[in-house]
């Protein structure tokens, strides 16, 4: 019947177009249709959505009733808008269902004005699938800019050199001598001394100082303006119910790890993802090609942690870990006789991210030519330059300019610049300062200009034709992967048991590999050669293979009425791990976690015990993109610890001055010596990360976890709190003593790691509304309490060893009869630790309208006790970190402006030179549509 009436619908067309007006008048008229009915109803909406223009004579009368007739011609000219190829103006799926039902129902009137079929049918069908694609069409995603500001007014300095002579410290700061203290000479007249004789602090300790309350180093701002970009769209057609296709694209300027120097430029990383609903017996399956943005962990993050990549908590701040690029496909395969089977796997393309401590070199790939910050994870280069022949060796190319001038020539090599010069012109030859030395009459080499960036040679003045040339450089070769290609296979199963409510058993596997892809393309004199081969930066190639079981099992048992039933889970893992597979054999090792959860009267008890292995790894170890931190080059261990304060040695150095004074002789000053006094990061070895690892839990530890959530009401006010606490420790001691000073150092004793949290969250009610206000507290320590005391002296970190002059020093004041027998008398204590840290915050959020919304927090860190050196104080520093920021959520959207203001101050009670104000305001546009 449908067919028919199009083919009716059609044979109106062309009398409604061609009929004259007169036409109308002696056709048969049609009852009338009045206002009410839904056909008179459904052409006023028609109309309405300016589908319909009007009546026959171009006007709308909606003031009377229609006639059958009426709405039939009405309905052929909207349908000769179809034949047109115009199709009606803002058409919607609705309105073609409308019309439809119009033709259906005027089908008599329609084939009464006896015109022969055309093409109408053909054109609603082709109108109804634009409609269809243009409904099926859809864009989604978050456009987030952020604008940052970081404002130092007062910078933190290096201990204050009162030595008597200029000091280079081991990391390279030239510090003068405080001008007449200890016969430093005082400045001369009319020039302005250095009254503080201070310089610049360790970079690498300035990583952790400038932090926010996070103590993440990967959280340091610039001190310049920041246009940061972090935005992710994706247009999706739905095909059919079934079938849908998304085309992703997530725009960004810093990189997860950072492929090109942080703020250098726009990085695009388009995909395509494909969903299917169903498929046989597997629904919600999908492919994705671009980044893999959704890999699964496993159920406790012991085999497999997913990468961080873009963390939509805390935008904008710097993730330490990449994104994978790749393939994807993940899905559920329906209920068979065990259950649901969820899949996932993927092959992927990950980053090597290493940490930069090289900050003074620039890349020339980027513009402009941007430095990175000390210590931000970045990505090698994949290409380099390479000299491959002795310094003073040359290449020659010659050059001939043939029947016409020559004005430049390229060069067959890549040239140093500096190094090109004219060896020869016309039967002259010449030296490399232009000099001739050889050949006929006197000629001028000819005058040039080296383009380094397309490694070109321009004269100042064409050669004329026929002249012969020859260019003289040294040369550079092209080595291609001048790191290695690293790759992650990743796997994932997880069975849900039919008939087992909330039983689960899965599997876990993920490989993590690097590539050495040998091939030599090019050669002879004047080829360019490119070499694939094995990386130059000295690092190895990895190779980490983990595979593991995790379940979760309801008991069916309520202990305490329903829903209180306990639920057992726990994860076990293998791993088998070499940072240098060609040369260093891989090492294996277990790690395992239980635990319990129990629901009791709305408080949920959570409680686990783990054990890592000392050799068990998820991941690839961390890497310096240059030298090692003078204050970390000890540390080989392959992930980084959790940092956990500062230590320093200036009470201990000021006891080893101190017992020359006493006896009346020469002071070394060791204390005021900036190479030999310094703060330094201390560690907590039992808590991991890294840009890199994938595990939620560090090697070589073992220990019970409990929390507790409970709502709590008192009077009025219903409190969500939570309280933690955990207790880990080392399985094999790892002391600092034999990193630093050799196995003679080495401790028996474990490292222990404690913690205590609380915080709740509750609302009240301000200003006719509900302010959400959260406290919180945590108490930390670190100890190892091996009290074995061993003869001090300075360390020096240039040479990872005891000073050599503060050495000499002591041998010769003390050469016999003290507490050692020879040389220093004062004590240490290298393995001892006992630190602890205290965080005490609190923050409000305050609607001030429907769509403002008012936020301050409150932090404050303490930190104090001993670290390496005596048994007595010698931390104390003080972090607080104030934030306030205002929210606009934009009416009728999910979108929102934000301001956000933080000041951040460390105060140091030891070493007072670092202390510093920091303060840093953000503006967030975040536009989610």
């Amino acid at each position: 019947m449908k067919r028919l009436a199009r083919l009716a619908v059609v044979g109106g067309l062309t009398a409604a177009l061609a009929m004259p007006a007169w036409h109308a008048s002696l056709a048969t008229p049609f009852s009338d249709v009045p206002a009410n009915h839904w056909a008179y109803q459904y052409i006023q909406s028609l109309a309405a959505d300016g589908v319909i223009d009007g009546y026959p004579d171009g006007k709308f009368k909606g003031d009377r009733p229609l006639t059958r007739y009426e709405m039939a011609v009405v309905v052929a000219r909207v349908i000769a808008k179809l034949q047109e190829n115009q199709g009606p103006k803002a058409a919607s799926k609705e309105d073609l269902d409308k019309l439809q039902k119009l033709i259906d129902s005027l089908k008599d009137e329609l084939d009464a004005l006896g015109v022969r079929v055309t093409n109408l049918e053909d054109s609603l069908d082709a109108l109804d699938k634009r409609t269809k694609f243009a409904q099926s069409l859809s864009m989604h995603g978050a456009f987030l800019p952020n604008v940052t500001l970081r404002e130092r007014p007062v910078s933190e300095t290096s201990i204050t050199n009162t030595t008597a002579a200029a000091v280079t410290t081991y990391y390279g700061a030239a510090i003068p001598c405080s001008p007449g203290v200890n016969g430093c000479a005082a400045a001369a007249a009319g020039t302005i001394g250095n009254p503080t004789a201070v310089g610049a602090v360790d970079p690498f300790v300035n990583a952790f100082l400038s932090t926010d309350d996070s103590n993440n180093p990967f959280t340091q701002a610039s001190s310049s303006i920041q246009i940061r970009q972090d935005s992710r769209f994706s247009l999706a057609y739905q095909i059919n119910d079934n079938l849908t296709v998304s085309l992703p694209v997530h725009i960004l300027n810093f990189e997860f790890g950072g492929e090109f120097s942080q703020q250098s430029k726009i990085d695009l990383e388009p995909g395509i993802d494909v969903t299917i609903a169903h498929a046989g017996a597997i629904s919600n399956l999908d492919f994705k090609f671009g980044l893999i943005d959704n890999m699964t962990s496993s159920r406790t993050g012991l085999t497999f942690r997913a990468p961080l990549g873009y963390n939509g908590a805390i935008p904008y701040e710097e993730p330490p870990q990449p994104y994978q690029k790749g393939v994807a496909i993940k899905g559920t395969i329906g209920e068979g006789t065990f259950g649901l089977t969820d899949f996932e796997t993927s092959f992927t393309r990950m980053d090597d991210v290493r940490l930069d401590t090289q900050t003074g070199v620039t890349d020339p790939n980027t513009l402009p030519l941007n430095s990175n910050a000390y210590y931000f994870p970045v990505v090698a280069p994949q290409e380099t330059f390479t000299q491959t022949t002795p310094a003073g060796a040359l290449r020659t190319d010659t050059f001939n300019a043939g029947t016409g001038p020559l004005t430049q020539v390229y060069l067959t090599q890549k040239a140093v610049d500096g190094s090109v010069y004219v060896s020869y012109y016309d039967g002259a030859v010449y030296n490399s300062a232009g000099v001739q030395i050889g050949g006929g009459a006197a000629i001028p080499a000819p005058a040039f200009t080296y383009n380094d960036a397309y490694n070109a040679v321009v004269f100042a003045s064409p050669l004329p034709a026929g002249a012969v040339v020859q260019i003289t450089y040294k040369n550079l070769s092209i080595s291609n992967n001048s790191s290695f290609q690293r790759y992650m296979v990743h796997a994932r199963l997880n069975q849900k048991f039919k008939g087992y409510t909330g039983g689960e058993v899965g599997f876990s596997f993920n490989r993590i590999f690097d590539y050495d892809d040998t091939e030599t393309v090019g050669s002879g004199a004047t080829g360019l050669t490119l070499v694939n081969q094995a990386s130059a930066d000295g690092y190895g190639e990895v190779s980490d293979t983990v595979f593991g079981v995790d379940f979760q099992a309801p008991i069916p048992f309520n202990i305490a009425g329903p829903g209180s039933g306990p639920v057992l889970f726990g994860e076990f893992a293998n791993s088998k791990f070499s940072p240098d597979y060609r040369n260093v054999a891989a090492v294996g090792d277990t790690a395992g976690l239980v635990g319990l959860k129990l629901t009791v009267d709305k408080v949920l008890l959570t409680a686990q015990y783990q054990s890592v292995g000392q050799d068990f790894f998820v991941g690839a170890p961390f890497r310096y993109f240059g030298n090692a931190p003078a204050l970390f080059a000890d540390y080989h261990a392959d992930y980084l610890p959790d940092f956990f304060g500062f230590g320093n040695n200036v009470g201990i150095n000021q006891q080893f001055d101190k017992q020359f004074t006493a006896l009346g002789l020469v002071n070394p000053n060791t204390t005021g010596n900036p190479n030999l006094t310094f703060a330094f990061p201390v560690y907590n070895q039992l808590k991991a990360q890294s840009p890199t690892y994938f595990s939620a839990f560090a090697p070589n530890s073992r220990g019970e976890s409990l929390s507790a959530n409970a709502p709590i009401r008192v009077g009025s006010l219903t409190f969500t709190t939570t309280g933690t606490y955990q207790h880990l420790e080392e399985i094999r001691p790892n002391g600092l003593g034999a990193l630093l000073f050799g196995p003679a150092y080495a401790t028996n004793q474990t490292e222990k790691y404690d913690t205590f949290g609380l915080n709740t969250k509750f609302a009240v009610p301000v200003f006719g509304t509900n302010a959400t206000i959260g406290l919180n507290g945590q108490y930390e320590t670190v100890r190892r309490l091996d009290m074995t005391a061993r003869q001090y002296y300075p360390v020096n970190p240039t040479t990872q060893a005891f000073d050599a002059t503060a050495f000499g020093a002591a041998a010769a004041a003390f050469p016999v009869g003290g507490v050692f027998g020879s040389g220093s008398n004062v004590s240490f204590y290298p393995n001892y630790i006992n630190m602890r840290h205290i965080t005490i915050g609190a923050n409000a959020s305050i609607p001030l309208t429907h769509d403002l919304n008012l936020y301050g927090s409150y932090s404050t860190q303490r930190y104090g006790g001993a670290y390496g050196t005596t048994l007595g104080q010698n931390i104390s520093e003080r972090k607080d970190y104030y934030t306030g920021g205002v929210t606009y959520n934009i009416p009728k959207t999910n979108s929102s402006l934000s301001f956000l203001a933080r000041q951040y101050k460390y105060t140091d009670d030891v070493v007072p030179n670092f202390n510093f104000n920091q303060t840093r305001q953000d503006i967030n546009f975040t536009v989610r549509f």
